[in-house]
């Protein structure tokens, strides 16, 4: 499964994201699995539920859904900044070490 979550700006940002999610999921006639909790905390689950898994239109759909445009809660998107250049920094870091 391929799952996104994010926190976005408020509730209305949320719903916005989920519009623009059920229209590109309408056209490509697949289905994401949509949760909301705590007014804008999104979560998106993307799998193919016939095989059990993965398949090339999940991929498809993934990444037409990553291409949209979010506003993210400013706290999150700080959070998620520093979480990606930590991770980025360790990577590096284990590159150099060996």
């Amino acid at each position: 499964m391929i799952t996104r979550t994010f926190t976005a700006k408020n509730f209305m940002a949320a719903i916005r994201f989920f519009n623009h999610v059920a229209e590109v999921a309408e056209a490509e006639g697949h289905h994401p699995d949509l949760h909301l909790r705590n007014f804008r905390e999104v979560e998106i689950n993307v799998s193919t539920h016939a095989v059990g898994g993965i398949t090339m239109p999940d991929l498809v759909l993934a990444a037409k859904l990553d291409a949209i445009e979010v506003e993210y809660s400013p706290k999150w998107a700080r959070q998620e900044a520093d979480r990606m250049a930590a991770a980025a920094a360790a990577a590096v870091s284990g590159i150099t070490d060996a």
